[in-house]
Protein backbone atom coordinates (compact mmCIF):
# COMPACT_ATOMS: atom_id res chain seq x y z
CA UNK A 1 0.00 0.00 0.00
CA UNK A 2 0.69 3.27 -0.27
CA UNK A 3 0.97 4.16 3.32
CA UNK A 4 3.25 0.94 4.28
CA UNK A 5 6.00 2.89 1.07
CA UNK A 6 5.64 6.38 2.75
CA UNK A 7 4.15 7.56 -0.13
CA UNK A 8 1.47 10.39 0.50
CA UNK A 9 -1.07 10.75 -1.89
CA UNK A 10 -2.56 13.75 -2.65
CA UNK A 11 -5.66 12.34 -5.45
CA UNK A 12 -6.77 9.37 -7.56
CA UNK A 13 -8.29 9.98 -10.00
CA UNK A 14 -9.88 7.36 -12.34
CA UNK A 15 -11.92 6.71 -15.85
CA UNK A 16 -13.20 4.26 -18.04
CA UNK A 17 -12.00 4.95 -21.70
CA UNK A 18 -15.81 6.09 -23.14
CA UNK A 19 -16.99 4.06 -26.58
CA UNK A 20 -16.76 7.06 -28.30
CA UNK A 21 -12.92 6.42 -27.27
CA UNK A 22 -12.73 3.62 -27.68
CA UNK A 23 -14.70 3.22 -31.01
CA UNK A 24 -11.79 5.89 -32.48
CA UNK A 25 -8.98 3.84 -31.11
CA UNK A 26 -10.52 0.61 -32.93
CA UNK A 27 -10.62 2.46 -36.02
CA UNK A 28 -6.76 3.55 -36.00
CA UNK A 29 -5.56 0.65 -34.53
CA UNK A 30 -8.03 -2.67 -34.41
CA UNK A 31 -5.61 -5.01 -36.19
CA UNK A 32 -3.39 -4.51 -33.21
CA UNK A 33 -5.74 -6.40 -31.43
CA UNK A 34 -7.03 -9.53 -31.36
CA UNK A 35 -9.96 -9.44 -28.58
CA UNK A 36 -11.09 -6.75 -26.22
CA UNK A 37 -8.58 -7.94 -23.69
CA UNK A 38 -5.68 -7.24 -25.50
CA UNK A 39 -6.57 -3.33 -25.20
CA UNK A 40 -4.19 -1.90 -22.31
CA UNK A 41 -6.09 1.35 -21.40
CA UNK A 42 -9.84 0.46 -21.03
CA UNK A 43 -9.47 1.61 -17.46
CA UNK A 44 -6.95 3.92 -16.11
CA UNK A 45 -5.93 5.31 -12.44
CA UNK A 46 -3.63 8.30 -11.52
CA UNK A 47 -2.09 8.41 -8.59
CA UNK A 48 -1.03 12.11 -7.85
CA UNK A 49 1.68 12.31 -5.05
CA UNK A 50 3.83 15.33 -3.78
CA UNK A 51 7.45 13.99 -4.78
CA UNK A 52 8.71 11.66 -7.34
CA UNK A 53 8.16 7.77 -6.47
CA UNK A 54 8.24 4.38 -7.75
CA UNK A 55 5.97 1.75 -6.56
CA UNK A 56 6.48 -1.86 -6.91
CA UNK A 57 4.57 -3.38 -9.53
CA UNK A 58 2.29 -6.16 -8.28
CA UNK A 59 -0.74 -7.69 -10.33
CA UNK A 60 -4.22 -8.35 -9.11
CA UNK A 61 -5.83 -12.11 -8.83
CA UNK A 62 -9.03 -12.45 -7.88
CA UNK A 63 -9.43 -16.33 -8.54
CA UNK A 64 -13.54 -15.89 -8.10
CA UNK A 65 -13.62 -13.77 -11.06
CA UNK A 66 -11.31 -15.18 -14.02
CA UNK A 67 -13.01 -12.83 -16.53
CA UNK A 68 -12.28 -9.38 -14.58
CA UNK A 69 -8.77 -10.74 -14.34
CA UNK A 70 -8.47 -10.52 -18.25
CA UNK A 71 -9.38 -6.86 -17.84
CA UNK A 72 -5.61 -5.04 -18.46
CA UNK A 73 -5.38 -1.05 -16.74
CA UNK A 74 -3.17 1.26 -16.84
CA UNK A 75 -1.60 3.08 -13.77
CA UNK A 76 -0.09 6.77 -13.81
CA UNK A 77 2.17 8.26 -11.42
CA UNK A 78 2.20 11.93 -11.03
CA UNK A 79 3.62 14.52 -9.11
CA UNK A 80 1.19 17.53 -8.32
CA UNK A 81 3.20 20.02 -10.31
CA UNK A 82 3.20 17.44 -13.44
CA UNK A 83 -0.35 17.30 -12.72
CA UNK A 84 -0.94 20.58 -12.97
CA UNK A 85 1.04 21.34 -16.02
CA UNK A 86 -0.07 18.66 -17.96
CA UNK A 87 -3.74 19.70 -17.23
CA UNK A 88 -2.81 22.97 -18.17
CA UNK A 89 -1.61 22.52 -21.40
CA UNK A 90 -4.17 19.83 -22.07
CA UNK A 91 -6.80 22.53 -21.78
CA UNK A 92 -5.21 25.46 -23.24
CA UNK A 93 -3.20 23.36 -26.28
CA UNK A 94 -4.39 19.88 -27.38
CA UNK A 95 -8.53 20.89 -26.42
CA UNK A 96 -8.65 24.64 -27.72
CA UNK A 97 -5.94 23.96 -30.77
CA UNK A 98 -4.54 27.12 -29.32
CA UNK A 99 -0.62 27.25 -28.89
CA UNK A 100 1.58 28.93 -26.04
CA UNK A 101 4.15 30.51 -26.65
CA UNK A 102 6.91 29.80 -23.75
CA UNK A 103 10.16 32.02 -25.16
Amino acid sequence: SFDEAGIIVAAVEHRVKAEKSLAGKLQLKGDKYKDIFDITDLVGLRVITFYICRVPESSYNDPEHPEINKIRFEVQMRTVLQHAWANMNHDTGYKSGIGINLG
